[in-house]
């Protein structure tokens, strides 16, 4: 399993951070447990779960390890996830938060709370410089509001009297409360955005946005480290649910890896997927924040700040983020389509081509075989074409390289051959033959896609890719008779069928072999019409689920008897053994008929030869050419099947005229 990011950053619980001098945790008196308590209450009022916290315990030398950790950079990230900041400003310590908490790098809020000026006593607490060069001209971020406090004052000596601030009545000022109902009525805090990948080699703004430069298969990518911080909390939450019970202190070492890890796999499959690339080939990433430091120094922060939430602040008893609002989504992560087919750029500008532009990369021919007439789509002779069939010779290869073919199949991969089909069944009695109707055009796309996605765990994100390949190798929505890749898709297609069909005949006892849209099964026993009728009911069910049938006219069921002696199965005939000797394979009487009058047309070409010119006989030396190779295959095809015995059976054929003929010096 790993992580990717969700489509949106939800924040339904937002960070709302106080800051000031002096806090007393257990004090109710103290102004910012009055503050936290009212903020609570009155964006609860408006059905809004905002998470108002204490900054102290976040910084604090009671829980943090400062050989560990350090607190400048816990402060930064503070400032970075708070969407709103309220800071008592009393003293010049405090000011230096409001101008952490007011980095214009932060989407944060600040509201600063002054004492009146008529009603200090002491200017130096607040004095010359706040009011002056701090909040005199303050940033677009930041809103300030006086109040009139209650004044403790303590005297040291003649010359130095401090001075502490409370509200009167332990209440939270009027016009303080009345800015709080005011901000809660527009769920301002709320964030609800689609995460947004640029192209920039810049720091992200904004919190959705991510960063990317991707060039030469390295990824570089900058993050925002409020977006940063929720990614890990979410994969935070999942990995270690234990953690919203305040059962974890600290992290190990092996749990702080195994979230960096995550974390950055996270990122980089989100990028990876928006570019439309594998992962897997890109040879160098690097991930950034505007903090500058090691990614695992920042996520090993954000760790300890979800800690101290979960174990010290107020509100430990709420999780920081719902299941519903997780940034990071634990999924398992498919693969992307280069898992089996491993296209260039290039090669995907050309499958982007020819799925748009098939008339440019294909013809049509009608080839005319016997009586019928079978449309075949060839290559153009074109650039165009012989790109197209560049791209699928290699996709061709690739898919080779993992597609493990049926053991009942024997058609399209090296290694089988019609002869090991035909033995399977040379000692059955009893014959069932079926035949695929328009098999290569009836092959289902949609069916397809989907069979590759399941088998090779295809990401649902890569589909779009996906489908743009496959399409590329279709013709007008239909698998094609003449392309590169038709005839291995075709075997793959039916893996499944063969399988079930398989397992099916063993339990029956039947043989089952099937070679193309070719299928056989066979018995050494008689098959009664009621096995016949079951076998071609499973058969059809089977195909009807793949968009095929099987071509009634075509198929038969054979028992050899007085009556059978043999039946022809892609181009072979299983013949009878007379007097119970073995059947036996022959390629029949008219095949052998039909090559003796081929070798007469040779001859008498050979012949025509010697009496004609030297420009009609370099065409006719080419035809004979031609010629030749034809009869050497088909004798080669009869010494496989018929062995010695065939070529026999062609010497007799063609003895009468040639009584001293020797086929091997053909």
């Amino acid at each position: 399993m790993d992580y990717i990011l969700a489509d949106k950053l939800k924040i339904t619980r937002p960070f709302v951070f106080l800051c000031g001098p002096n806090y007393e945790r257990n004090k109710i008196a103290d102004r910012r447990n009055i503050l936290r308590e009212n903020i609570h209450r009155i964006y609860k009022m408006q059905g809004q779960e905002v998470l108002p916290l204490i900054v102290d315990p976040f910084l604090a030398g009671k829980y943090i390890d400062f050989n560990k950790y350090s607190v400048q950079l816990l402060e930064e990230i503070c400032a970075a996830v708070s969407c709103q900041t309220h800071i008592l400003l009393d003293t010049m310590s405090v000011a230096t938060e409001l101008g952490i908490f007011a980095n214009s790098t932060y989407s944060n809020e600040l509201c600063v709370y002054i004492p009146k000026n008529s009603d200090v006593f002491n200017q130096g607490n607040v004095g010359t410089f706040v009011r002056e060069v701090v909040l005199k001209n303050p940033a677009a971020n930041i809103r300030y509001f006086e109040y009139r406090p209650r004044i403790i004052r303590r005297a040291y000596s003649s010359v130095f009297t401090a001075e502490h601030y409370a509200f009167n009545n332990d209440r939270i000022p009027k016009n303080i409360k009345e800015v709080l109902k005011e901000d809660a009525k527009g769920n301002k805090l709320i964030c609800d955005l689609p995460i947004i990948y640029d192209d920039s080699t810049s720091i992200p703004s904004e919190v959705n946005h991510i960063a990317y430069t991707y060039k030469n298969s390295k990824l570089d990518i900058n993050i925002s480290i409020k977006l940063l911080f929720y990614i890990v909390t979410s994969i935070f939450q999942q990995e270690y649910p234990e953690i919203t019970k305040g059962k974890i202190d600290d992290l190990t070492q092996a749990q702080l890896h195994n979230i960096c890890t995550y974390t950055e796999n996270a990122i980089i499959n989100s990028v990876s997927f928006f570019l439309g690339i594998d992962r897997k080939s890109l040879t160098e990433t690097h991930i950034s924040t505007i903090l500058k430091i090691d990614n695992k120094d920042a996520i090993q922060h954000i760790a300890k700040f979800i800690l101290i939430y979960y174990t010290k602040s107020q509100f430990k008893f709420m999780e920081l983020i719902t299941s519903s609002e997780y940034t990071a989504i634990k999924m398992k992560i498919g693969e992307h389509p280069d898992v089996i087919f491993n296209l260039s750029k290039d090669q995907m500008q050309v499958v982007n081509f020819v799925v748009k532009n098939p008339e440019l990369c294909y013809e049509c021919v009608n080839l005319k075989l016997g009586k019928k007439v079978r449309e075949i789509i060839k290559y153009a002779k074109s650039e165009e074409g012989d790109n197209a069939k560049k791209l699928h010779q290699s996709m061709n290869e690739m898919f080779r390289e993992e597609y493990k073919h049926s053991i009942y199949s024997y058609a399209y991969h090296q290694g089988s051959s019609i002869r090991k089909c035909v033995d399977c069944h040379i000692n059955s009695r009893s014959f069932v033959k079926m035949d695929i109707k328009n098999f290569f055009n009836c092959i289902s796309k949609d069916i397809l896609l989907k069979k590759i996605e399941n088998d090779q765990n295809i990401d649902k994100r890569y589909e779009h890719l996906l489908n743009d390949i496959i399409s590329s190798i279709y013709y007008n929505e239909k698998l094609p008779l003449g392309l590169v890749m038709s005839p291995i898709i075709s075997d793959y297609y039916l893996f499944e069928f063969d399988g079930q069909v398989g397992k099916y005949c063993e339990s029956k006892a039947l043989i089952y072999t099937r070679y193309a849209d070719d299928i056989m099964i066979s018995s050494s026993s008689t098959i009664e019409e009621q096995l016949y009728m079951e076998i071609m009911d499973f058969v059809s069910n089977l195909l009807n689920r793949l968009n095929l049938k099987l071509n009634k006219d075509k198929c038969e069921s054979v028992h050899f008897d007085k009556n059978q002696s043999f039946i022809r199965y892609i181009g072979i005939n299983i013949v009878k053994g007379e007097n119970g000797a073995l059947n036996y394979l022959s390629v029949g009487k008219k095949y052998i008929y039909a090559l003796a009058k081929d070798y007469l047309k040779y001859d008498n070409f050979c012949s025509a030869l010697e009496n004609i010119t030297s420009e009609e006989k370099e065409k006719m030396q080419t035809n004979v050419f031609y010629m030749r190779t034809e009869l050497i295959g088909k004798i080669s095809f009869i010494r496989q099947i018929e062995g010695e015995r065939g070529i026999e059976r062609l010497k007799v054929r063609l003895c009468k005229y040639y009584p001293d003929i020797d086929l091997k010096a053909l």
